[in-house]
């Protein structure tokens, strides 16, 4: 009887140490997560805290999670790094993992303690102990430092919580996949495109260009956004017209992609002959009549689309390939040519305007991550406006897009009648939380006809 006293109270003992661990870590290293805007401590936190191992797996999944949660992306994103495992762009990964070092402390930390905790037997007075102790401030002052600026605020939203009764909170993993799942079966939300027909709009047009921008800047701030849409349409004689559309949280810029294709979402995309794919769903895109030709400023085995798009494109051209076309580099993280200089060099690129062309341009260079800069001089004095002064990248991005509008302005006086021209966002800037609040959720397609 004894003996099984013992147990209980030993397992009872290891439920509340790992349940009171679990959320005091979270606290401390996963406090600007979407969980943390619900309460404190974590219902599922009850059901894991049972064993140690199962707990480690839920600290792992949630530490995932948090980066997922912390750029407003889903699990799905995961898939692309099976379609070429060695095309992956470690900087840029590392980049991520580094910027948000607490997440990854967190998963460290835990599990150490997790697991030795039973074993870490030293006296208070050893050098083991006092070297444990410093690192530990030294951590804990690192990410106090690192996020000075959020205390008063942080603090305020817990308070908030606090005399509200929001104690309870669900851990990042969940929200993140009942968010997949509330969207999955929202039958409005996946035919939200309906109402734009890339096959009637370009029915008896010519020659028929398509850009996706990466992470186009549409600020919230008015005069931001119409600065750069003028830049666009200033001194033409094209129509144009404005579209709405969500972006796809589960594969952003191949969701682009697919949707310009077929306007349809099947995971198969990211693995089937692009060929095959479009034969399969029915999609629009297969009838084509025009050459057919796609462009991306950076390495063709990324995301595998040399390899599945080639049975589809007549021709295909990558930063490999725009290299030798005399392109100008501006690298993302390791590589990457110039999208300004791709546009102002179309008739080198894709041959002249008498054949015509269906063309696809994915562009670079506003790529979060290592972003740089693709102008010599800023065309707006990001000092002197509050909503480019707030964060560098605003900065950049801005006057990037800025002087990439301005060849596609002269890419609009050139196309010719009956010509047209799409340029869709594959996502709003994926910039943390508290940083996507300056741009709209939804993103443009612009339309320009000849």
């Amino acid at each position: 009887m004894n003996s099984v006293n013992k147990k209980i109270k030993y397992f009872f003992k290891n439920y509340i140490i790992n349940l009171i661990l679990f959320n005091i870590f979270s606290l401390v290293f996963l406090y600007d997560t979407t969980s943390f805007d619900q309460g404190l401590v974590s219902v599922q936190s009850f059901v894991y805290s049972i064993n140690k191992l199962l707990m480690v797996v839920f600290v792992f999944i949630e530490t995932i999670a948090s980066y997922l949660d912390v750029y407003g992306v889903t699990f799905k994103i995961l898939k692309i790094s099976s379609l070429k495992f060695e095309s992956l762009n470690y900087k840029y990964i590392y980049s991520l993992v580094l910027d948000n070092s607490n997440y990854f402390i967190f998963f460290v930390t835990l599990t150490t303690v997790i697991f030795f905790r039973n074993k870490i037997n030293f006296p208070k007075q050893s050098k083991q102990f006092k070297s444990l102790i410093i690192l530990i401030m030294i951590i804990s002052i690192t990410l106090l430092f690192k996020n000075l600026s959020n205390i008063q605020n942080y603090y305020s939203s817990f308070k908030n919580r606090l005399e509200n009764n929001f104690i309870l909170r669900n851990d990042n993993w969940y929200l993140i996949s009942k968010f997949y799942q509330i969207n999955s079966n929202d039958k409005e939300n996946i035919n939200n495109f309906e109402i734009f027909n890339i096959e009637k709009l370009i029915l008896n047009k010519k020659n028929i260009y398509v850009i996706i921008n990466e992470s186009y800047p549409n600020f919230k701030d008015k005069n931001l956004y119409e600065n750069l849409f003028n830049e666009i349409i200033q001194g033409t004689n094209a129509s144009y017209s404005i579209y709405k559309r969500n972006y796809s949280r589960d594969y952003t810029t191949l969701a682009s992609e697919e949707f310009v294709l077929c306007n349809k979402f099947d995971d198969s995309f990211i693995k089937l002959d692009l060929k095959d794919y479009l034969k399969k769903n029915n999609c629009w895109s297969k009838n084509i009549k025009q050459k057919k030709i796609f462009i991306h400023s950076y390495k063709k085995d990324f995301a595998n689309r040399h390899d599945r798009y080639q049975s589809f494109f007549n021709k295909m051209f990558f930063n490999e390939d725009l290299k030798l076309k005399g392109i100008k580099e501006c690298p993302w993280n390791d590589v990457g040519s110039c999208d300004y200089d791709i546009i102002d060099n179309f008739i080198n690129i894709i041959g002249d305007y008498s054949q015509n062309k269906f063309v696809l341009f994915l562009t670079l260079n506003n790529h979060l991550g290592l972003i740089n800069k693709t102008y010599e001089k800023e065309f707006l004095k990001c000092k002197l406006n509050d909503t480019l002064k707030i964060n560098s990248d605003f900065c950049i991005l801005y006057n990037n897009q800025i002087k990439f509008n301005f060849s596609v302005n002269r890419l609009l006086k050139q196309m010719n009648k009956d010509d047209v021209l799409i340029m869709l966002s594959d996502t709003p800037p994926m910039f943390k939380k508290k940083l996507k609040k300056y741009f709209n959720e939804k993103t443009d397609i612009f339309i320009f006809e000849k």
